[in-house]
């Protein structure tokens, strides 16, 4: 198996999402744990902005087992920041 590391985009000024520019996002809820097996497109993790306004939920991009999950709910994420580390089905 091969690893994937799947790291946060950046999401500022994307056409077809709310306008996220003076929003940071925090973890809400993670759909999946460590050990789980998940589908490409299959719910992962749902993002808030602190105000609550805008929530946002983001599939998985592979197929395979999820290594790990380093953050935790209520932190705020960043561009960049590792979401997950998955062990890949080939």
């Amino acid at each position: 198996m091969s690893e994937f590391t799947w790291k946060f985009p950046d999401l500022r000024n994307r056409s077809d999402l709310p306008d996220l520019d003076e929003s940071p996002l925090q973890v809400q809820q993670w759909h999946a744990h460590v050990g789980d097996r998940v589908e490409i497109n299959q719910p992962l993790i749902t993002l808030k902005t602190e105000d609550e306004d805008i929530s946002l939920t983001i599939d998985s991009p592979v197929m395979g087992t999820i290594k790990t999950l380093p953050l935790v709910a209520g932190q705020i994420v960043h561009a960049g920041d590792v979401l997950a580390i998955f062990d890949l089905e080939e």
